[in-house]
């Protein structure tokens, strides 16, 4: 889910940004580009921690007298 708001951010931002800068040069789209671009790259920072760190590994089931699992 991660992967997909930061892909989804990136390519709003890029659009608004073609936008501002190609278009009448828009100042909302500029904002909206900055905004959004801001917003990706701590997405994309918290994904690439989150990947790193292997928090996305969840332990295996076992059976109730197994002993804890340590994480």
């Amino acid at each position: 889910m991660l992967l997909v708001a930061v892909a989804a951010a990136l390519a709003v931002g890029v659009v608004a940004l073609l936008v501002g800068t190609l278009g009448d040069g828009e100042h909302g789209a500029m904002l909206l580009a900055g905004r959004l671009a801001s917003s990706a790259s701590v997405l994309a920072v918290i994904t690439a921690v989150w990947l790193a760190d292997g928090m996305h590994h969840v332990p295996p089931t076992t059976s109730a007298d197994a002993p804890p699992v340590r994480i």
